[in-house]
């Protein structure tokens, strides 16, 4: 018996500097990623608009940052 694991890639949309997010999931989605660490701005984000324009573009959401955050 074999079992094939079909891993999915992702990238964080921050390396991406200050693109739209529509920009920013149309370069990533021609790069052929699955989906995207979200680096956003939680309070000014309206979450319906994020999930289609990254549906619309083939992304998932893999995980989310906000900016306001420091991960260091």
């Amino acid at each position: 018996m074999s079992i094939s694991i079909q891993r999915k890639i992702g990238v964080t949309t921050w390396i991406f500097g200050q693109n739209k997010l529509e920009k920013t999931a149309n370069i990533i989605s021609d790069m052929g990623f699955d989906g995207v660490e979200l680096y956003v701005d939680i309070n000014q984000t309206q979450p319906q608009n994020v999930k289609n324009i990254l549906a619309d573009n083939g992304l998932e959401i893999f995980s989310m940052t906000p900016s306001n955050v420091d991960l260091g």
